[in-house]
């Protein structure tokens, strides 16, 4: 998990605007959990969403005395908060937590813990869009296959990217009471990669860009 290595208590940088060609796109908004999901599903309740956000974004280290940790302590600690991590991503029944706790991801952590929820049946289609968008799949339209990257570091999030896009088109989420819309200017993903358009070799699948609505 690299609660060490990545920073103590680190706040929730999503990829989003920006980026370099050469280092893959820039963690440059910090944007907190809104409680209200969109469509009909219940909000997450703050007590819960502390509990989740513990291990989706690293903030029990902000609870605790680290001040005289060793090395092993931190170890310890990274090992502890990466299997109750896991376990969640792939144990939690409530549709509503799992997209809770993707909604507050710190992505400096790696796409480890998203996969763990994209495989447990309770992930929604919504989740599962809003994962995909999170990742930023319009910066990667100036890359016209996985070779294009080379020993990018970007590799990682680029094999996440195909395979979400391969599952989410094959109908594998489920469409339940939870509503996403990339298009929607309170999350702003759709056209924050338009000043590398020239650079553009491909283009995303059409239902990419389709709101998820709840069902009926």
């Amino acid at each position: 998990m690299g609660s060490n290595a990545a920073g103590h208590g680190a706040d929730i940088f999503l990829v989003c605007f920006g980026g370099d060609p050469a280092v893959g796109p820039s963690p440059a908004i910090r944007r907190p959990f809104t409680t209200s999901p969109q469509g009909n599903a219940m909000p997450v309740s703050e007590e819960r969403l502390a509990q989740i956000r513990e291990l989706s974004n690293d903030e029990r280290v902000d609870r605790l005395d680290t001040s005289g940790f060793t090395d092993a302590d931190w170890d310890r600690l990274d090992a502890e908060l990466e299997r109750e991590t896991l376990a969640f991503c792939r144990d939690t029944t409530d549709p509503e937590e799992l997209h809770a706790f993707a909604d507050t991801w710190n992505w400096d952590k790696g796409t480890g813990a998203l996969a763990e929820i994209l495989n447990n049946p309770a992930c929604e289609a919504a989740t599962a869009l809003m994962l995909y968008w999170r990742a930023a799949p319009e910066y990667y339209l100036q890359y016209a296959d996985r070779a294009a990257l080379g020993d990018s570091a970007n590799l990682e999030d680029f094999d996440f990217l195909t395979a979400l896009e391969a599952r989410y088109l094959a109908g594998q989420f489920p469409v339940g009471r939870i509503a996403y819309d990339p298009a929607d200017p309170a999350d702003n993903r759709v056209g924050v990669y338009d000043d590398l358009r020239d650079r553009f070799v491909r283009a995303l699948p059409p239902a990419m860009y389709v709101p998820v609505n709840p069902a009926a």
